[in-house]
């Protein structure tokens, strides 16, 4: 079997790599709010600072790379405004829909609004931020995730919820061997 070493701490190319895809998202998406108005576009950012946030004080305070840079350096980040929770337990810790539908709205908010603007009135702009929004959010997520994030991740080895939610049972496998 072709094993696949895991990072101590990732580099910071790679960790830069990764955030080129949620700040693409992020970007169009306020571009795109923002054709709506400046507040249409402040209450995305701040829904998107309230994801961070979710992120940043829940999963990382309990992932292995808290206080390390993991793939998208949220680990580190994590540390300076977080303390350190118990550590994930793959067994225990269960994902469902329900907790990616912020994850899921980050993206969908700013993909419809898009589409409604561009019903009303062509605008290429708006096009080309829709066309970003659906490539990194699709193929670029996936893309960085399963070639520079996950990949190399040590909390996929030794349990992460969404590596169990989305895993299949070839990857439970390799964890157990790792381990």
């Amino acid at each position: 079997m072709n094993e696949t070493r895991a990072f101590e701490h990732f580099p910071t190319p790679i960790v830069l790599l990764c955030n080129t895809v949620p700040v693409l998202i992020y970007l169009s998406g306020i571009a795109i709010t923002l054709k709506v108005s400046w507040i249409a576009a402040l209450i995305y950012f701040l829904f998107i600072l309230a994801s961070e946030y979710r992120l940043l004080s829940r999963s990382c305070t309990r992932c292995y790379y808290y206080g390390k840079n993991c793939g998208f350096g949220k680990g580190r980040v994590s540390s300076w405004f977080f303390k350190r929770k118990e550590p994930m337990d793959i067994f225990s810790a269960d994902m469902t829909w329900k907790d990616l539908i912020p994850d899921i709205l980050i993206s969908l908010i700013p993909l419809v609004t898009g589409i409604i603007l561009m019903i009303v009135e062509f605008n290429i702009l708006i096009l080309l931020a829709v066309i970003i929004i659906v490539v990194m959010s699709s193929a670029g997520n996936g893309y960085i995730r399963s070639n520079f994030a996950c990949k190399f991740c040590r909390q996929r080895i030794v349990g992460c919820p969404a590596q169990k939610f989305f895993g299949t049972d070839r990857v439970k496998e390799e964890n157990e061997e790792n381990l």
